[in-house]
């Protein structure tokens, strides 16, 4: 099992906080097949199952003429039903 270790709490066991930085990141066997310029110039298409929660999430709770804006720190959680699931 890969055990990926960008999550840890300890800094100094995450990965991308040793002397190789990021590259550690980039060269874990997770990421094979990133390709990481292309990711840099965004050019990497997100999946689709993640742009149609998206756009249902923003369709259904529009509710002005004004930009919508999903805020990370909302404690609504009916903004994050698109999320269900995951």
């Amino acid at each position: 099992m890969i055990k990926m270790q960008l999550l840890m709490v300890d800094e100094s066991k995450r990965l991308g906080c040793g002397s190789q930085g990021v590259d550690e990141i980039k060269d874990h066997p997770w990421f094979n097949g990133v390709d990481w310029d292309a990711l840099l110039d965004c050019r990497v298409e997100p999946p689709l199952e993640i742009c149609t929660r998206l756009e249902n999430a923003l369709r259904f709770e529009h509710t002005s003429d004004s930009p919508q804006v999903l805020n990370s720190q909302q404690e609504d959680t009916a903004n994050t039903l698109w999320l269900d699931g995951w």
